[in-house]
């Protein structure tokens, strides 16, 4: 059989995801942008923001090179529970690794 590699998601690095938050955050009024290790939370406490809202979400996924994002949660309307516009973002990079040929050679039985 062959090899074949691992695909991974490796977390951003803190600092980078809080460097890019320093430097957006005063881009979109009305709309609060925090850095929470590598996930990016933005909140709004009125629903008269969404368009500021749903740009920064776009910013975020657009935000660095090779940067994989991923819904970790999202609420707009009055349903929500505290404010009525809240994203959290995950930002991830993609790892190839090799696998081991050890793990690859075990006989199929």
């Amino acid at each position: 059989q062959p090899i074949v590699p691992q695909i991974v998601d490796v977390p951003i690095a803190a600092d980078q995801v809080a460097a890019f938050v320093e430097s957006i955050k005063d881009v979109y009024q009305g709309v609060q942008i925090q850095a929470n290790g590598s996930a990016v939370v933005l909140n709004s406490t009125n629903t008269a923001n969404f368009g500021q809202f749903r740009e920064a979400l776009g910013h975020v996924q657009n935000g660095g090179s090779g940067w994989r994002v991923s819904v970790g949660s999202l609420c707009i309307g009055r349903e929500c529970q505290g404010q009525p516009l809240q994203a959290t973002l995950n930002i991830n990079k993609v790892d190839v690794t090799a696998p081991t040929p050890a793990a690859s050679a075990a006989p199929a039985g």
